[in-house]
């Protein structure tokens, strides 16, 4: 399920659009494809090297994938807007997940801090902040955005 979303030309049109949006409003700390797919691999590696199973493996890195979908429209609350994004994303494709309660949560919360006992949400909140790339960095100023 994870590559038929990863390749879903709707997914990629909105990640190339969020890019675009950045480039265009001078924003230093990406949420485009390039983010998203670091993500995903670390996501992927960390829930390997943890002998994980690999149907929640699968699953945590569409919650990688779709994270930042929200940010479209920018970064202020975008969390909840990837959350609902996410949500009629698989409503519309008849996409029904083992965990899309802890996917969904996941994705809602990443931008909460790590106050959650959803294991997916630690995960994708860990990863998320550990892809710092030139991208993601104020260069003028030495400021990682870790939001």
């Amino acid at each position: 399920m994870y590559d038929k979303i990863r390749n879903d030309q709707y997914i990629i049109d909105i990640y190339n659009k969020i890019s675009v949006y950045e480039d265009e409003n001078d924003v230093w700390a990406y949420h485009d494809l390039k983010h998203v797919l670091n993500v995903v691999s670390m996501t992927e590696k960390l829930l390997t090297d943890l002998n994980c199973d690999k149907a929640l493996i699968e699953e945590a890195k569409i919650a990688a994938l779709l994270h930042d979908l929200g940010c479209i429209e920018g970064k202020n609350n975008h969390a909840h807007r990837s959350y609902s994004m996410a949500k009629k994303y698989f409503e519309k494709n008849k996409i029904n997940l083992k965990n899309e309660n802890l996917i969904l949560d996941a994705i809602k919360t990443h931008s909460d801090g790590f106050d959650t006992d959803n294991k997916i949400a630690v995960i994708l909140i860990l990863c998320d902040k550990l892809d710092i790339k030139k991208t993601r960095i104020d260069t003028t100023t030495c400021q990682v955005n870790i939001k």
